[in-house]
């Protein structure tokens, strides 16, 4: 569509973000538009930017309703706490990516300056960097699998009901057809016509919360490794500073040198200088787009982390109450909430611990470095300093997004879905 935003590369006329995650932005209007969309085939243009908003405020509509219609069913059936779970399961997903839905609408201008600044300044050319590139799609292939994972998720709530109608009596016509998620509507869903427009909405409201669920998390994915890579390049191109200093001044300045040493040295400085000064400088734009990434996603985060904590055990408690594998998830060493660093659910690492993570070692205290002058030591210390305060994304500051923080969401949400395992006894 013409209205659409389409990001360039300069540098790279292969650039292409993925092709899912671009389209499951688009079909649920949550793609940015471009800014002279009304400016360009007049009528036209207007009229397609006005349907994509109503599409959007369409999909919004519907997926409130399907939630609403969830909590009303949770709090009609509170005092059953097995209802109660199996409902909120289902309700706090669709909160999350409502929520995730209007947000992200709400911030198109931001949305769309993060995609130019990741298409000029992040995005890695294969061509000059192939290594850096496979590295950073490797890093964002976890993803694929959560789609995946989402789908078949989502074809079994959506098909259990409707094998259950073919498998047994039921006909269009009974009075107790059941919904993929636990529900009660304002008015009869029995009737053949309610009950199959109730279900093609449960179904397309679904298949909203699959595909921006997974959209959302995959162009973050996407974002952060690249950045990643950026880093990766930036340490080589430190590495390799004074090695093509020296090149470069032999290559360029021998012949002009006018005999004195001292000169020689002047030239040679100011090359150290200059590419410093542009490593200073593209490390600077790589901090800014991760604070970019942060003013962007940092409510998104934040409801991930309120939301998962609940999501988690109560997925949990629904997998215990309706299988017999409680002895299992027991013996994974949970103790008193907390996960025991010998549960099989942790990857065992000997050489490194959590202490050597949090250490941030003062190297630019004692940088000595030479030969060089004042002006490159000075600007090489502060580059070092400002690279002791690690770039990383935060939900609203509350806390900082890693392994460490999906642990303790992990633990508790183990101490919530104990406390509702003792309900059950």
């Amino acid at each position: 569509m013409a209205i659409l935003y389409k990001p360039r590369c300069a540098e790279d006329v292969n650039f292409v973000l993925p092709l899912k995650v671009r389209t499951f932005l688009m079909i649920n209007g949550c793609w940015p538009m471009e800014d002279n969309a009304n400016n360009t085939n007049g009528m036209w243009n207007r009229l397609l930017k006005f349907l994509y908003q109503l599409w959007f405020i369409f999909g919004v509509v519907c997926l409130f309703y399907i939630v609403c219609v969830g909590w009303v069913y949770i709090v009609a059936n509170f005092s059953d706490v097995k209802k109660v779970v199996e409902a909120i399961s289902t309700s706090t997903i669709g909160i999350n990516v409502l929520i995730r839905m209007i947000y992200l609408r709400c911030r198109f201008s931001k949305f769309k300056h993060v995609l130019e600044k990741f298409t000029n300044k992040i995005w890695i050319n294969k061509v000059t960097h192939p290594l850096i590139f496979k590295r950073c799609i490797k890093r964002t292939v976890p993803t694929f699998y959560l789609s995946i994972t989402l789908w078949m998720v989502l074809f079994i709530y959506c098909a259990l009901p409707i094998f259950v109608l073919i498998t047994t009596d039921q006909t269009i016509h009974s009075n107790d057809k059941t919904f993929p998620y636990p529900m009660i509507f304002p008015y009869d869903p029995q009737k053949p016509i309610n009950y199959i427009l109730t279900y093609m909405t449960s179904i397309y409201t679904g298949a909203i919360t699959v595909t921006l669920f997974y959209a959302t998390d995959a162009i973050l994915a996407i974002f952060i490794s690249f950045l990643c890579g950026q880093f990766e390049i930036l340490h080589g191109n430190i590495a390799r500073l004074i090695p093509e200093c020296h090149a470069e001044f032999l290559a360029n300045y021998r012949g002009e040198s006018t005999g004195s040493k001292k000169n020689d040295f002047i030239f040679l400085h100011n090359l150290y200088v200059k590419r410093l000064h542009e490593l200073a400088t593209a490390h600077d734009e790589l901090i800014r787009f991760s604070m970019d990434l942060e003013k962007l996603f940092s409510f998104q985060l934040m409801v991930n982390v309120v939301t998962s904590t609940f999501q988690i055990c109560t997925n949990l408690f629904q997998f215990i109450v309706s299988t017999d594998t409680a002895n299992y998830l027991f013996s994974c060493n949970w103790e008193g909430g907390i996960l025991s660093q010998h549960s099989p659910l942790l990857r065992q690492v000997d050489y490194i611990t959590l202490d050597s993570l949090n250490t941030k070692l003062p190297a630019w205290r004692t940088l000595q470095y030479y030969p060089t002058n004042r002006d490159f030591r000075m600007k090489l210390k502060l580059m070092i300093m400002r690279s002791q305060r690690p770039a990383h994304l935060t939900a609203m500051k509350f806390t900082v997004s890693s392994l460490e923080s999906f642990t303790r969401i992990l633990s508790t949400s183990m101490s919530y879905f104990t406390l509702l395992n003792s309900f059950l006894d």
